[in-house]
């Protein structure tokens, strides 16, 4: 499985850490304790505040109008 990337880390992720010092791991496989202390944990301290926990979400996006104008097509 070369030429495949080790570990794929989210571009909006990967800025928003970078800014804190982080860098990211340029080869292996990190097990799931090193991928939480070296990726997760940073994240999550870097969001902050732009994370809720216990909330409940009770809407969403309206439905989207059909291009028939409302007609199902046959």
């Amino acid at each position: 499985m070369s030429g495949l990337p080790v570990v794929v880390i989210d571009a909006a992720s990967a800025r928003l850490l970078e800014a804190t010092g982080w860098s990211a791991p340029e080869e292996g496989h990190p097990t799931g304790a090193q991928w939480i202390e070296h990726y997760r944990a940073p994240l999550a301290t870097a969001l902050g505040e732009r994370v809720r926990y216990g909330s409940e979400v009770v809407g969403g996006l309206p439905p989207r109008p059909r291009p028939s104008g409302g007609r199902r097509p046959r």
